[in-house]
């Protein structure tokens, strides 16, 4: 089953630039395995490239290791690649109202994302839920093998 995340937009809507989605509720879910790989190692392209590390060659240098800042904003930038918004934004819906099926985005005019800043925040948020980048992820404490003791 593919995860699910709800987010809601604080505030309320208004007409005044930065609270046009107060209060609007989007659905985003998971993309399926095939898609999502496509998606994360276009992502870490994207990123690093933006972060001027020569991609050509390929390596096993993990993003931390290229030193990439996710609060960066090369990476903003780069995650708006026409590539990346093809695979982002069918993940994504919008519900107008819960007794309603959720929409799909629209594009241009119309959209009922009204700020760049949501499109930048449910971007990041599609980019977190593929890449299990989550507060309760990052609490959870881990286990890992020790060598045996030669004591």
């Amino acid at each position: 089953m593919r995860q699910v995340k709800i987010i809601q937009l604080p505030g309320q809507a208004s007409d005044k630039p930065g609270h046009r989605d107060g209060g609007k509720t989007f659905i985003l879910t998971e993309m399926a395995a095939d898609q999502a790989e496509r998606f994360c190692a276009r992502v870490a392209v994207l990123i690093a490239e933006a972060a001027g590390v020569n991609v050509q060659e390929p390596s096993s240098a993990t993003l931390a290791e290229m030193g990439i800042n996710f609060a960066d904003v090369r990476v903003a930038f780069a995650l708006t690649d026409p590539d990346l918004n093809a695979l982002i934004w069918p993940c994504v819906k919008y519900r107008h109202k819960p007794t309603q099926p959720p929409q799909e985005i629209v594009e241009g005019e119309n959209s009922q994302i009204e700020e760049i800043s949501t499109r930048a925040k449910l971007r990041m948020e599609v980019l977190a839920l593929h890449l299990n980048f989550s507060q309760a992820g990052a609490s959870q404490p881990t286990s890992a093998s020790s060598p045996p003791s030669t004591a």
